[in-house]
């Protein structure tokens, strides 16, 4: 409820204190210029000396142009101190902002479980932004037993931001558990290439041996012809 000046007007050492008494969620409470404020004063080395989750509720509360003023080194240092679930404490616009500022090259060095959170937390729709080999390079970096943690809808999406060729480079396996994964609702998130391309490798028989509404929604994603 305070402004950005009068967060600024308390020491450093003191908000240092208050974000530590924050769990992630608590900053969901603060605005953008508040917690952008409250990051500002203690510092960024400061600020990396605070438990995960509390780090990324407050990127979580400042807005995308916020974090994209921060330099890059110092945004890869801080999501490499998170945890994967620890980005679950960001909304669309901050992961996007942080993976925008740091690049796609230094976010590759991340690990492939914090990757997946960061693209987790994402908006889907923001992968199509990104370009079809991007997406199939950030999928790879982080594994794919680590994106499948992502959740179906993030899931869903990378697949969809991705080309006919590339989903065929998947083992089908990988793509009846992908699929798997993902409730029928999800693959509204796919074109048709990524869906046929999914359905075609890993072959009728075992398609069938997926989900009523998984199947649904695979066809569902499929153009007429």
């Amino acid at each position: 409820a305070m402004d950005h000046d009068q967060i600024m007007d308390f020491d450093a050492g003191q908000l240092f204190d208050a974000a530590g008494a924050m769990g992630g969620a608590d900053f969901q409470h603060m605005d953008a210029d508040s917690a952008f404020g409250m990051f500002d004063t203690m510092g960024f080395d400061q600020a990396l000396e605070l438990e995960g989750d509390s780090l990324a509720g407050m990127f979580g509360a400042m807005d995308h142009d916020q974090i994209m003023d921060f330099d890059a080194g110092q945004l890869f240092d801080a999501a490499f101190g998170m945890e994967a679930e620890h980005f679950g404490f960001m909304d669309g616009d901050s992961a996007l902002g942080m993976f925008d500022s740091m690049g796609f090259d230094q976010a590759m060095d991340l690990q492939g479980d914090q990757l997946a959170g960061m693209f987790g937390a994402m908006d889907v729709t923001a992968y199509e932004e990104m370009g079809k080999d991007q997406v199939f390079e950030a999928f790879d970096t982080m594994g794919f037993d680590q994106a499948l943690g992502m959740g179906g809808e993030s899931l869903a999406g990378m697949f969809g931001a991705m080309d006919h060729d590339h989903v065929m480079s998947f083992d089908s396996d990988q793509l009846f558990d992908a699929a798997g994964a993902m409730g029928g609702a999800d693959f509204q998130f796919m074109d048709a290439d990524s869906a046929f391309g999914m359905f075609d490798s890993m072959g009728f028989d075992q398609a069938l041996e997926l989900e009523g509404d998984s199947l649904a929604g695979m066809f569902g994603a499929m153009d007429h012809d």
